[in-house]
């Protein structure tokens, strides 16, 4: 929920509207859509397993919430290059997915919310 607020949001950054969605070019038929936001979840599988994953875990075995912090740190850092307002979103994204993934013991809170933001976000874009 938190995400689709977000993402209508985000609809009224320019920057954001520009640089989304990464793969578009020309016309964007349903076939095109499916296959590219597919791919782009396995990419934001692998990140999502890396750092809220192994990262995350490994260190959550010394600290909760310093486990949180250290993972969501180069995370962010990861954003930058992109439209500025993903940088501290990403941060406190890192927060709130890296709670979820502790909470639940498991990745797939932070890869589902992230990998169905990005798409409701792409859709909107193209829809609009």
């Amino acid at each position: 929920l938190v995400a689709a607020c977000l993402s209508v949001v985000g609809l009224g950054f320019t920057s954001m509207t520009r640089y989304y969605p990464v793969w578009r070019s020309g016309t964007v038929t349903i076939q095109d859509f499916l296959y590219n936001e597919g791919v782009i979840s396995v990419l934001m599988f692998a990140s999502e397993f890396f750092y809220r994953g192994v990262v995350l875990f490994v260190l959550a075995r010394r600290s909760f919430w310093g486990s949180i912090l250290l993972q969501t740190l180069p995370y962010a850092f990861l954003h930058l290059g992109k439209p500025d307002i993903e940088v501290p979103y990403s941060f406190f994204a890192g927060i709130a997915f890296g709670w979820a993934n502790l909470r639940s013991r498991s990745v797939i809170p932070s890869w589902a919310t992230h990998a169905i933001g990005s798409a409701l976000f792409d859709a909107l874009i193209l829809l609009t």
